[in-house]
């Protein structure tokens, strides 16, 4: 009798372990990635921030000071980013803001 018992234990454990690995699971799981993409780039925010000045060569100079000045001064790169907005940069609206354009939410299925 336990012996019938076990038999159907084992059986049924068997059961259980292949249906683990039955395709619905991967359909479960492609959907909740779909969803978690959707939710990505529906909430995912991007900062915008320039400095316009005269040509690409004062454009590559200001860069590595920009690069220079967050190492000597152990700053953030958005620090030294606005700073250098403020001082150089070409455009009147955006300058006083740290070269801030606006904050992005890209909207579409997949970032």
């Amino acid at each position: 009798m336990l012996s019938r018992i076990a038999s159907k234990v084992v059986s049924m454990m068997a059961i259980v372990v292949a249906l683990a690995n039955v395709p619905c699971h991967a359909f479960v799981n492609g959907a909740l990635k779909k969803i978690e993409n959707d939710f990505n780039a529906l909430t995912r925010r991007v900062t915008a921030r320039h400095i316009l000045v005269p040509n690409e060569r004062v454009a590559r100079v200001l860069k590595q000071k920009i690069r220079d000045e967050c190492v000597e001064k152990d700053m953030w790169v958005i620090d030294a980013f606005e700073h250098a907005a403020k001082k150089y940069s070409r455009d009147e609206s955006t300058s006083a803001r740290g070269g801030l354009i606006g904050e992005l939410v890209p909207q579409g299925k997949k970032l």
